[in-house]
Protein backbone atom coordinates (compact mmCIF):
# COMPACT_ATOMS: atom_id res chain seq x y z
CA UNK A 1 0.00 0.00 0.00
CA UNK A 2 1.59 3.34 -1.00
CA UNK A 3 1.63 6.00 1.75
CA UNK A 4 2.32 9.71 1.17
CA UNK A 5 4.84 11.34 3.44
CA UNK A 6 4.59 14.86 4.90
CA UNK A 7 7.35 16.74 3.10
CA UNK A 8 9.19 19.75 4.55
CA UNK A 9 7.33 22.08 2.17
CA UNK A 10 3.94 20.63 3.15
CA UNK A 11 4.83 20.90 6.83
CA UNK A 12 5.72 24.58 6.40
CA UNK A 13 2.42 25.28 4.64
CA UNK A 14 0.51 23.52 7.41
CA UNK A 15 2.28 25.59 10.07
CA UNK A 16 1.48 28.82 8.22
CA UNK A 17 -2.17 27.76 7.83
CA UNK A 18 -2.51 26.90 11.53
CA UNK A 19 -0.91 30.20 12.55
CA UNK A 20 -3.30 32.12 10.30
CA UNK A 21 -6.34 30.34 11.73
CA UNK A 22 -5.24 30.98 15.32
CA UNK A 23 -4.85 34.72 14.59
CA UNK A 24 -8.44 34.73 13.31
CA UNK A 25 -9.56 33.64 16.77
CA UNK A 26 -10.98 30.22 15.89
CA UNK A 27 -11.63 28.47 19.25
CA UNK A 28 -9.13 25.75 20.15
CA UNK A 29 -6.40 26.52 17.62
CA UNK A 30 -4.65 29.23 19.60
CA UNK A 31 -3.70 26.83 22.42
CA UNK A 32 -3.23 23.62 20.43
CA UNK A 33 -0.05 21.67 21.08
CA UNK A 34 0.73 18.79 18.77
CA UNK A 35 1.80 15.51 20.42
CA UNK A 36 5.57 15.09 20.52
CA UNK A 37 7.87 12.07 20.51
CA UNK A 38 10.51 10.34 18.37
CA UNK A 39 7.77 9.13 16.00
CA UNK A 40 4.74 11.29 15.14
CA UNK A 41 1.95 11.16 12.60
CA UNK A 42 -1.62 11.91 11.62
CA UNK A 43 -4.67 9.78 10.76
CA UNK A 44 -6.88 11.24 8.02
CA UNK A 45 -10.40 10.42 6.88
CA UNK A 46 -11.73 10.34 3.30
CA UNK A 47 -12.17 14.14 3.25
CA UNK A 48 -8.57 14.75 4.32
CA UNK A 49 -9.51 15.88 7.83
CA UNK A 50 -7.83 14.44 10.91
CA UNK A 51 -9.78 11.74 12.76
CA UNK A 52 -9.94 11.91 16.56
CA UNK A 53 -10.00 8.97 18.98
CA UNK A 54 -8.36 6.57 16.54
CA UNK A 55 -6.36 3.80 18.20
CA UNK A 56 -2.79 3.64 16.82
CA UNK A 57 -0.55 0.67 17.60
CA UNK A 58 3.22 0.50 17.11
CA UNK A 59 4.73 -2.95 16.42
CA UNK A 60 8.24 -4.21 15.79
CA UNK A 61 8.98 -4.98 12.15
CA UNK A 62 7.97 -8.64 12.54
CA UNK A 63 4.55 -7.60 13.89
CA UNK A 64 5.19 -10.03 16.75
CA UNK A 65 5.51 -7.53 19.61
CA UNK A 66 3.31 -4.54 20.51
CA UNK A 67 5.70 -1.72 21.42
CA UNK A 68 3.23 1.05 22.28
CA UNK A 69 -0.46 1.94 21.97
CA UNK A 70 -1.82 5.47 21.73
CA UNK A 71 -4.88 7.47 20.55
CA UNK A 72 -5.14 10.41 18.18
CA UNK A 73 -6.06 13.86 19.54
CA UNK A 74 -8.88 16.04 18.27
CA UNK A 75 -6.87 16.93 15.15
CA UNK A 76 -6.02 13.32 14.31
CA UNK A 77 -2.39 13.59 15.45
CA UNK A 78 -0.45 11.11 17.54
CA UNK A 79 3.05 10.48 18.87
CA UNK A 80 4.93 7.50 20.27
CA UNK A 81 7.33 7.93 23.17
CA UNK A 82 9.55 5.11 21.94
CA UNK A 83 10.20 3.46 18.60
CA UNK A 84 12.36 0.59 17.31
CA UNK A 85 14.67 1.13 14.34
CA UNK A 86 12.23 -0.69 12.05
CA UNK A 87 8.54 -0.80 12.74
CA UNK A 88 4.96 -1.26 11.53
CA UNK A 89 2.01 0.93 12.58
CA UNK A 90 -1.70 0.02 12.60
CA UNK A 91 -4.57 2.52 13.00
CA UNK A 92 -8.16 1.45 13.66
CA UNK A 93 -11.45 2.30 15.33
CA UNK A 94 -12.12 -0.91 17.29
CA UNK A 95 -15.42 0.44 18.65
CA UNK A 96 -16.71 1.31 15.18
CA UNK A 97 -16.23 -1.68 12.83
CA UNK A 98 -17.57 0.30 9.85
CA UNK A 99 -14.09 1.78 9.44
CA UNK A 100 -11.34 -0.32 7.86
CA UNK A 101 -8.02 -0.36 9.65
CA UNK A 102 -4.86 0.86 7.93
CA UNK A 103 -1.23 -0.30 8.10
CA UNK A 104 2.06 1.46 7.47
CA UNK A 105 4.54 -1.36 6.93
CA UNK A 106 8.30 -1.73 7.10
CA UNK A 107 9.36 1.81 7.98
CA UNK A 108 12.73 2.90 9.36
CA UNK A 109 13.07 5.44 12.16
CA UNK A 110 16.14 7.06 10.63
CA UNK A 111 14.31 7.90 7.38
CA UNK A 112 10.81 8.63 8.71
CA UNK A 113 9.95 12.10 10.05
CA UNK A 114 6.17 11.79 10.13
CA UNK A 115 3.56 9.16 9.30
CA UNK A 116 0.30 9.60 7.44
CA UNK A 117 -2.40 6.92 7.67
CA UNK A 118 -5.79 6.93 5.99
CA UNK A 119 -9.02 5.37 7.30
CA UNK A 120 -12.21 5.02 5.32
CA UNK A 121 -15.53 3.23 5.79
CA UNK A 122 -15.53 -0.21 4.21
CA UNK A 123 -18.10 -2.02 2.12
CA UNK A 124 -20.57 -3.90 4.32
CA UNK A 125 -20.67 -7.66 3.83
CA UNK A 126 -23.11 -9.91 5.70
CA UNK A 127 -21.89 -13.46 6.25
CA UNK A 128 -23.69 -16.53 7.50
CA UNK A 129 -21.35 -19.36 8.47
CA UNK A 130 -22.62 -22.97 8.54
CA UNK A 131 -21.28 -26.51 8.56
CA UNK A 132 -21.79 -28.90 5.64
CA UNK A 133 -25.26 -29.84 6.93
CA UNK A 134 -26.45 -26.22 7.09
CA UNK A 135 -26.19 -25.85 10.85
CA UNK A 136 -25.15 -22.35 12.01
CA UNK A 137 -21.67 -22.01 13.52
CA UNK A 138 -21.47 -19.64 16.47
CA UNK A 139 -18.12 -18.07 17.46
CA UNK A 140 -16.49 -18.79 14.09
CA UNK A 141 -13.59 -16.37 13.57
CA UNK A 142 -13.74 -14.01 10.59
CA UNK A 143 -10.57 -12.20 9.48
CA UNK A 144 -10.46 -9.40 6.90
CA UNK A 145 -7.17 -9.15 4.99
CA UNK A 146 -6.27 -5.99 3.10
CA UNK A 147 -4.46 -7.21 -0.04
CA UNK A 148 -3.69 -3.78 -1.48
CA UNK A 149 0.05 -4.24 -0.83
CA UNK A 150 1.36 -6.84 1.58
CA UNK A 151 -1.49 -8.97 2.84
CA UNK A 152 -2.32 -7.81 6.37
CA UNK A 153 -5.21 -8.50 8.75
CA UNK A 154 -7.22 -5.31 9.34
CA UNK A 155 -10.21 -6.75 11.26
CA UNK A 156 -11.08 -9.80 13.36
CA UNK A 157 -14.66 -10.61 14.36
CA UNK A 158 -16.75 -13.58 15.55
CA UNK A 159 -20.13 -14.88 14.40
CA UNK A 160 -23.15 -14.67 16.71
CA UNK A 161 -25.30 -17.58 17.91
CA UNK A 162 -26.99 -17.73 14.50
CA UNK A 163 -23.65 -17.93 12.70
CA UNK A 164 -24.01 -14.39 11.37
CA UNK A 165 -21.47 -11.60 11.17
CA UNK A 166 -21.27 -8.24 9.43
CA UNK A 167 -17.80 -7.19 8.25
CA UNK A 168 -16.63 -4.06 6.47
CA UNK A 169 -14.03 -4.72 3.81
CA UNK A 170 -11.65 -2.39 1.94
CA UNK A 171 -11.52 -2.21 -1.85
CA UNK A 172 -8.94 -4.99 -2.11
CA UNK A 173 -9.70 -7.64 0.45
CA UNK A 174 -9.83 -11.35 1.14
CA UNK A 175 -11.93 -12.79 3.95
CA UNK A 176 -10.81 -15.85 5.91
CA UNK A 177 -13.33 -17.80 7.99
CA UNK A 178 -11.98 -20.19 10.63
CA UNK A 179 -14.01 -22.78 12.56
CA UNK A 180 -14.86 -22.15 16.22
CA UNK A 181 -12.24 -23.20 18.75
CA UNK A 182 -12.59 -26.87 19.61
CA UNK A 183 -13.96 -27.87 16.18
CA UNK A 184 -11.07 -29.88 14.65
CA UNK A 185 -13.40 -31.67 12.23
CA UNK A 186 -14.03 -28.49 10.22
CA UNK A 187 -11.75 -26.78 7.71
CA UNK A 188 -11.31 -23.05 7.18
CA UNK A 189 -12.50 -21.17 4.10
CA UNK A 190 -10.85 -18.34 2.16
CA UNK A 191 -13.00 -15.91 0.14
CA UNK A 192 -10.92 -13.97 -2.39
CA UNK A 193 -11.53 -10.43 -3.72
CA UNK A 194 -14.51 -9.68 -1.50
CA UNK A 195 -14.12 -5.90 -1.75
CA UNK A 196 -15.35 -5.75 -5.34
CA UNK A 197 -18.70 -4.05 -5.96
CA UNK A 198 -19.72 -7.09 -8.04
CA UNK A 199 -19.65 -9.34 -4.96
CA UNK A 200 -23.12 -9.83 -3.41
CA UNK A 201 -23.56 -8.09 -0.05
CA UNK A 202 -24.82 -11.31 1.55
CA UNK A 203 -22.91 -14.57 1.50
CA UNK A 204 -23.34 -18.01 3.06
CA UNK A 205 -19.99 -19.60 3.92
CA UNK A 206 -19.92 -23.38 4.34
CA UNK A 207 -17.00 -24.80 6.33
CA UNK A 208 -16.44 -28.30 4.92
CA UNK A 209 -15.90 -31.43 6.98
CA UNK A 210 -12.23 -32.14 7.44
CA UNK A 211 -9.70 -34.72 8.53
CA UNK A 212 -6.91 -34.06 10.97
CA UNK A 213 -3.45 -34.00 9.42
CA UNK A 214 -0.40 -33.91 11.70
CA UNK A 215 3.33 -34.42 11.69
CA UNK A 216 6.72 -33.10 12.72
CA UNK A 217 9.40 -31.06 10.97
CA UNK A 218 12.84 -32.49 11.73
CA UNK A 219 15.99 -30.42 11.96
CA UNK A 220 17.83 -30.09 8.68
CA UNK A 221 21.07 -31.12 10.40
CA UNK A 222 21.65 -33.32 13.43
CA UNK A 223 23.37 -30.59 15.44
CA UNK A 224 20.67 -27.96 14.84
CA UNK A 225 19.16 -26.66 18.09
CA UNK A 226 15.57 -27.55 18.90
CA UNK A 227 14.32 -23.98 18.57
CA UNK A 228 15.28 -23.98 14.87
CA UNK A 229 12.29 -26.28 14.27
CA UNK A 230 9.75 -23.85 15.72
CA UNK A 231 7.87 -21.30 13.63
CA UNK A 232 8.01 -23.19 10.31
CA UNK A 233 4.96 -22.52 8.16
CA UNK A 234 3.26 -25.70 6.86
CA UNK A 235 0.75 -25.07 4.06
CA UNK A 236 -1.66 -27.58 2.50
CA UNK A 237 -2.82 -27.42 -1.13
CA UNK A 238 -4.87 -29.74 -3.29
CA UNK A 239 -2.72 -32.32 -5.21
CA UNK A 240 -2.44 -30.01 -8.24
CA UNK A 241 -1.16 -27.11 -6.14
CA UNK A 242 -3.91 -24.78 -7.37
CA UNK A 243 -6.31 -24.66 -4.39
CA UNK A 244 -5.22 -23.54 -0.94
CA UNK A 245 -6.64 -25.75 1.82
CA UNK A 246 -5.08 -24.47 5.05
CA UNK A 247 -1.95 -23.70 7.00
CA UNK A 248 -0.38 -24.03 10.44
CA UNK A 249 2.87 -23.23 12.26
CA UNK A 250 5.18 -25.68 14.03
CA UNK A 251 5.61 -25.56 17.82
CA UNK A 252 8.86 -25.68 19.81
CA UNK A 253 9.23 -29.40 19.07
CA UNK A 254 8.61 -28.93 15.37
CA UNK A 255 5.17 -30.55 15.59
CA UNK A 256 2.15 -29.34 13.66
CA UNK A 257 -1.49 -30.23 12.99
CA UNK A 258 -4.30 -28.88 10.84
CA UNK A 259 -7.72 -29.85 9.52
CA UNK A 260 -7.98 -30.34 5.75
CA UNK A 261 -11.02 -31.21 3.58
CA UNK A 262 -9.22 -33.82 1.46
CA UNK A 263 -7.77 -37.34 1.54
CA UNK A 264 -4.56 -36.34 -0.24
CA UNK A 265 -2.77 -33.00 -0.05
CA UNK A 266 0.34 -31.27 -1.31
CA UNK A 267 2.32 -30.03 1.71
CA UNK A 268 4.74 -27.15 1.49
CA UNK A 269 7.10 -25.95 4.24
CA UNK A 270 8.50 -22.42 4.31
CA UNK A 271 11.22 -21.32 6.74
CA UNK A 272 10.90 -17.66 7.87
CA UNK A 273 14.55 -17.69 9.00
CA UNK A 274 15.82 -18.56 5.52
CA UNK A 275 18.21 -21.23 6.86
CA UNK A 276 16.59 -24.06 4.92
CA UNK A 277 15.06 -24.37 1.48
CA UNK A 278 11.32 -24.53 0.92
CA UNK A 279 10.07 -28.13 0.70
CA UNK A 280 6.99 -29.81 -0.75
CA UNK A 281 5.61 -33.32 -0.93
CA UNK A 282 2.38 -35.21 -1.67
CA UNK A 283 0.95 -37.01 1.39
CA UNK A 284 -2.18 -38.98 2.29
CA UNK A 285 -4.09 -37.76 5.32
CA UNK A 286 -4.78 -41.24 6.72
CA UNK A 287 -1.12 -42.34 6.67
CA UNK A 288 -0.52 -41.30 10.27
CA UNK A 289 1.95 -38.68 11.46
CA UNK A 290 4.16 -37.26 8.71
CA UNK A 291 7.86 -36.58 9.25
CA UNK A 292 9.15 -33.75 7.07
CA UNK A 293 12.82 -32.87 6.66
CA UNK A 294 13.79 -29.55 5.04
CA UNK A 295 17.15 -29.22 3.31
CA UNK A 296 20.08 -26.97 4.20
CA UNK A 297 21.69 -25.03 1.35
CA UNK A 298 24.56 -22.62 0.87
CA UNK A 299 23.81 -19.10 2.09
CA UNK A 300 24.08 -16.26 -0.41
CA UNK A 301 23.80 -12.51 -0.08
CA UNK A 302 21.17 -10.50 -1.95
CA UNK A 303 21.03 -6.72 -2.27
CA UNK A 304 17.97 -4.83 -3.48
CA UNK A 305 18.86 -1.42 -4.89
CA UNK A 306 22.33 0.08 -4.58
CA UNK A 307 24.46 1.10 -1.58
CA UNK A 308 23.58 4.73 -2.33
CA UNK A 309 19.87 4.02 -2.89
CA UNK A 310 18.87 0.85 -1.04
CA UNK A 311 15.34 -0.49 -1.50
CA UNK A 312 13.47 -1.99 1.45
CA UNK A 313 11.58 -4.96 0.07
CA UNK A 314 10.14 -8.38 0.76
CA UNK A 315 11.97 -11.07 -1.22
CA UNK A 316 10.78 -14.46 -2.49
CA UNK A 317 13.00 -17.15 -4.01
CA UNK A 318 11.74 -19.83 -6.41
CA UNK A 319 13.48 -23.20 -6.50
CA UNK A 320 13.48 -23.84 -10.25
CA UNK A 321 14.10 -27.54 -9.67
CA UNK A 322 11.01 -28.15 -7.53
CA UNK A 323 8.83 -25.15 -8.37
CA UNK A 324 8.49 -24.22 -4.68
CA UNK A 325 8.57 -20.61 -3.43
CA UNK A 326 10.38 -19.62 -0.25
CA UNK A 327 8.96 -17.61 2.62
CA UNK A 328 8.90 -13.88 1.76
CA UNK A 329 11.58 -12.24 3.91
CA UNK A 330 12.36 -8.57 4.40
CA UNK A 331 15.70 -6.99 3.64
CA UNK A 332 17.58 -4.96 6.25
CA UNK A 333 17.70 -1.15 6.07
CA UNK A 334 20.54 -1.34 3.54
CA UNK A 335 18.46 -3.49 1.18
CA UNK A 336 20.49 -6.61 2.07
CA UNK A 337 19.38 -10.14 2.84
CA UNK A 338 21.32 -13.33 3.55
CA UNK A 339 19.39 -16.52 2.83
CA UNK A 340 19.68 -20.11 1.59
CA UNK A 341 19.56 -20.20 -2.19
CA UNK A 342 18.54 -23.20 -4.35
CA UNK A 343 20.29 -23.96 -7.62
CA UNK A 344 18.98 -22.82 -10.05
CA UNK A 345 16.66 -20.15 -8.63
CA UNK A 346 14.58 -17.08 -9.48
CA UNK A 347 13.98 -14.06 -7.26
CA UNK A 348 11.14 -11.55 -6.95
CA UNK A 349 11.45 -8.47 -4.69
CA UNK A 350 8.35 -6.41 -3.84
CA UNK A 351 9.36 -2.92 -2.59
CA UNK A 352 7.64 -1.77 0.61
CA UNK A 353 6.89 1.53 -1.11
CA UNK A 354 4.44 -0.20 -3.47
CA UNK A 355 6.69 0.33 -6.51
CA UNK A 356 6.90 -2.18 -9.35
CA UNK A 357 8.36 -5.57 -8.32
CA UNK A 358 11.95 -6.35 -9.30
CA UNK A 359 12.58 -9.77 -10.86
CA UNK A 360 15.39 -12.04 -12.01
CA UNK A 361 14.65 -15.48 -13.42
CA UNK A 362 16.52 -18.77 -13.82
CA UNK A 363 19.77 -17.82 -12.12
CA UNK A 364 22.56 -20.13 -10.98
CA UNK A 365 23.63 -20.13 -7.33
CA UNK A 366 27.12 -18.65 -7.07
CA UNK A 367 29.48 -16.97 -4.63
CA UNK A 368 29.18 -13.27 -3.95
CA UNK A 369 26.10 -11.12 -3.39
CA UNK A 370 23.46 -10.71 -6.09
CA UNK A 371 22.34 -7.13 -6.73
CA UNK A 372 18.85 -6.47 -8.06
CA UNK A 373 18.20 -2.94 -9.27
CA UNK A 374 15.80 -3.46 -12.19
CA UNK A 375 14.52 -6.39 -14.22
CA UNK A 376 18.05 -7.81 -14.51
CA UNK A 377 20.27 -9.15 -11.74
CA UNK A 378 24.04 -8.87 -11.88
CA UNK A 379 26.77 -10.20 -9.68
CA UNK A 380 28.44 -7.52 -7.55
CA UNK A 381 32.22 -7.79 -7.26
Amino acid sequence: MSQRRLTAEQASLLMIACATVSLMGVPGFGHYESPTGPLTGVVLGPSGRGLSNVEVALFDDARSSLVELTTTDRNGRFAFLQAPRRFDVFASRPNDPRWCGSWVLDRRLDTTSALELHLSPGRALDLRVTDARGGPLARAEVRVLDTGAESAVVARLATDEDGRCRVHVPRHADVMVLPPAGEPALALCLLAEMGSKDVPKERTVVLPDARLLSGVVRSASGDAPEEDRAGRCVVAWDPTGSTWLGWTVTNEEGRWRMAVPAEEVLLRIADPTGRTLAWEGLVRVDDGSHELAPVLAAERGLRIGTPAEPIAARVWLLDEGTGVWSWGRRTDREGRLATSVPDPFSVVAVPSSGARPLEAWDRAARDGPLQLVDENADRVP
